[in-house]
């Protein structure tokens, strides 16, 4: 699937983009149809237009908006889609199977999935935060543990929450939606989950909530749940012999700015026409090493901007009392505003 020539700009280092800007357009875009009044309601909610629902030939929308042209692919039909690509060159995907060991010599690499013995010339880890492959390749991992943890979860309350409200605890938000359910986002300064991996319950959330918020609002139905933390790390090097890792097998990092996405597609970019071209036998000395020497500082970037201050995206704030604060907390500082308690309840 790589293409036999690099995407313009693939071979350079990638330059960080220009922060704000499409937000800054959008906002006007807001303003002009919403008014000033409606705008501040609207800034918190994000609306999702899908692709085949636009009418790009419509005169009241074509070149209006900054949305214009622009819209949202389901995740699965995007992997459909991939997968039939994939299968168009011959490639065979096996789902449902986990790899479980991995050897690797210096003329290729033995993967255990199953009952399956692959071999094969490379291995490419994409296999997320937790990556196997990268343990068992035994990247060093360097970064630092989390300081908060966040509950992102589609759930029932019997009372409603505040769009947004930070507090000295941490944060909270809240989109409701027509079918009766929220969106609820709750972020914790100071506490950890004692087990990651174990499901988010109704509980957990309800008292996350009461902690940060301040109110006694009762989780009555939990839909879907997920939580993070902030910890931050990234691989010293992407490659180790004939392993080679991309996306968040080799960072890992806070999800402001949405950018995790787009980090570890321009890392397949980046890679796949290199790792082509050597398997080809076209690729010049030390082609396969440009990628660490490339990818690695746009990683290295991403963290940093992520992570010193992660409401305001620099590294000091208006009242901060210290700029080493890593969990974001220098934002809220001075002053904290309380959540706004739910009418009929105590705080």
């Amino acid at each position: 699937m790589a293409p036999r020539q690099p995407p313009p700009g693939a071979g350079h280092p990638s330059r960080p983009p220009r922060r704000h800007s499409g937000w800054r357009r959008h906002r006007r875009d807001l303003g002009a149809r919403l008014g000033d009044s409606a705008l501040n309601n609207a800034a918190s909610s994000i609306t999702f237009l899908r692709a085949e629902r636009l009418d790009t030939a419509d005169p009241d929308f074509t070149g209006r908006f900054s949305e214009a042209g622009c819209g949202f692919v389901g995740r699965e039909e995007f992997e459909a889609m991939l997968a039939a690509r994939a299968t168009e060159l011959g490639v065979a995907i096996h789902y449902g199977t986990e790899l479980t060991d991995l050897s690797a010599d210096p003329d290729g690499v033995t993967v255990t999935a199953g009952t399956l013995r692959i071999r094969g010339q490379w291995l490419v880890g994409c296999d997320g935060g937790r990556s196997l492959i990268r343990k068992l390749a035994r990247f060093p991992f360097p970064g630092v543990d989390p300081e908060f943890t966040a509950i992102q979860a589609v759930a029932e309350l019997d009372a409603p929450l505040p769009v947004r409200a930070f507090t000295d605890g941490g944060t909270v938000g809240c989109q409701p939606m027509p079918d009766g359910t929220s969106l609820v986002a709750v972020t914790e300064f100071g506490r950890l989950p004692e087990d990651r991996d174990n499901p988010v319950t109704p509980a957990e959330l309800q008292d996350a909530l009461r902690r940060v918020g301040g109110t006694a609002v009762r989780v009555t139905a939990l839909h879907a749940a997920s939580r993070y933390t902030d910890t931050t790390r990234q691989a010293a090097d992407y490659r180790a012999g004939r392993v080679l890792l991309a996306g968040d097998a080799a960072h890992v990092h806070p999800p402001y700015g949405g950018q995790g996405l787009n980090l570890g597609i321009g890392d397949a970019v980046n890679l796949g026409w290199k790792l082509a071209a050597t398997v080809q036998g076209r690729a010049p000395e030390g082609l396969l090493d440009t990628y660490t020497a490339e990818r690695h500082p746009v990683g290295a970037w991403v963290q940093r901007w992520a992570g010193p201050c992660r409401n305001c995206h620099s590294t000091t704030a208006p009242g901060s009392p210290t700029t080493s604060t890593r969990a974001g907390r220098c934002c809220w500082t001075a002053p904290a505003r309380p959540c706004r308690p739910v009418p009929g309840t105590t705080s």
